[in-house]
């Protein structure tokens, strides 16, 4: 423990240990036990000696127990890179997908598919022998082509 420049004791957390404080901020450094430290969740992260998760970005994921912000990956639909907390993941646009956690680029519907919506993961097919072009947006992109009839939708 230290005194600050008021005069109040406070807690030097190590890594290991946390604060365990009161209402009245006396802090007592304990040691961290499995008993109770608690593994950070799913799209979390938290470092050595910290007694606090920290939220990945927001369209990003990360495993359980992750000990580093750059553990945290865009998920399927958004695309970015996460080198630090300040790292952001943006949603793939319409007629654009991601398919995998970690993206650092979207892809074009391939043709014959499209995505309507903003962070797709995946492109919905055309119906049997209907196509679009690649990029597509909607599934009024889907045509049949000549020499067949019918709703392409």
């Amino acid at each position: 423990a230290t005194v600050n420049v008021s005069g109040v004791l406070t807690s030097v957390v190590r890594p290991g240990q946390y604060p365990n404080c009161t209402e009245d901020d006396e802090c007592v450094c304990q040691r961290c036990s499995p008993a109770v430290c608690l593994t950070c969740g799913a799209s979390q992260y938290s470092g050595a000696g910290s007694y606090a998760c920290d939220s990945c970005a927001d369209n990003a994921t990360s495993a359980a127990g992750s000990t580093a912000v750059t553990d945290c990956a865009c998920s399927p639909g958004s695309f970015g890179t996460i080198t630090d907390a300040a790292s952001t993941c943006s949603p793939c646009a319409a007629g654009q997908f991601t398919e995998v956690a970690g993206a650092s680029a979207c892809q074009d519907c391939l043709a014959g598919s499209f995505a309507p919506y903003l962070g797709s993961s995946s492109c919905e097919a055309c119906t049997a022998l209907a196509t679009s072009p690649p990029g597509s947006t909607s599934a009024s992109d889907c045509l049949c082509p000549t020499g067949t009839t019918g709703d392409a939708l």
